[in-house]
C-alpha cells in the first residue's frame, strides 16, 4: 500500500465469516479513532430474524454521510453503497480452515460486533457459506470492486499478513504522534 492507513477516511472491510474482520476493525478504530458500523450488528434482530434489505440500505446511508468511517461486513446486497463511498476496500482472504476454525473459537465469547440479544452459534448452513465464500461471494467483491475502481483496493492475505498491517498501523501511528 502505498499510502498509509491514517491517509483513509472511509474504510470498508469485506471478507469471509471468521477471516478477522471485526478484529481489524475494532484495530483500525482504535488506531484512527473513526466511528465504526458493524453490520451484524444493525442486521439481526432477536431470534436471528433481521432488518430488510431497505433498512440496512437507509442506514448504511446514513453512516456513510459521516466524513470518517469504517464498516465492517459483507452483505453483498449493499456492498456497491460501501464500495462507492469508500476510499478504501480491506479485503480479507483467508483460507476457509482458518476462518471456520475463527468461528468455532468465537462460540463462547461476547461479540462487540452482533447484538448483545444475539447468541453465538454455528450451524450447517454458516458452514457451508464459510466454505464456498470464495466461488460464491468473492467474484461479487471484485465484480463490485471493478465497477469502483477509484476506491483503493487492499488485498490481505492471511493471518500472518493481518497481524503485521495491524502492527505497521499501531507502529505508524505511534510514529506520527512522537
Amino acid at each position: 500500500m502505498e499510502k498509509r492507513i491514517f491517509d483513509y477516511k472511509r474504510i470498508v472491510i469485506i471478507g469471509n465469516g471468521g477471516s478477522g474482520k471485526s478484529f481489524l476493525t475494532r484495530s483500525l478504530a482504535d488506531i484512527l479513532e473513526y466511528p465504526v458500523l458493524h453490520l451484524d450488528k444493525i442486521f439481526w434482530l432477536p431470534g436471528w430474524e433481521h432488518i430488510s434489505r431497505e433498512e440496512l440500505v437507509r442506514l448504511q446511508k446514513e453512516f456513510i454521510s459521516g466524513d470518517r468511517w469504517i464498516i465492517d461486513g459483507n452483505y453483498a446486497s449493499s456492498l456497491d453503497i460501501r464500495m462507492k463511498a469508500a476510499d478504501l476496500a480491506i479485503y480479507l482472504d483467508v483460507n476457509r480452515l482458518i476462518c471456520t476454525h475463527g468461528v468455532i473459537s468465537r462460540l463462547k465469547k461476547k461479540r462487540p460486533d452482533m447484538p448483545d440479544y444475539i447468541e453465538n452459534k454455528i450451524d450447517a448452513k454458516f458452514v457451508k457459506w464459510i466454505w464456498r465464500f470464495k466461488r460464491d461471494v468473492e467474484p461479487e467483491i471484485f465484480r463490485t470492486h471493478e465497477e469502483y475502481k477509484n476506491t483503493n483496493f487492499l488485498i490481505i492475505s492471511g493471518r500472518k499478513a493481518l497481524r503485521r498491517f495491524i502492527s505497521e498501523a499501531y507502529a505508524d501511528n505511534n510514529s506520527s504522534t512522537e
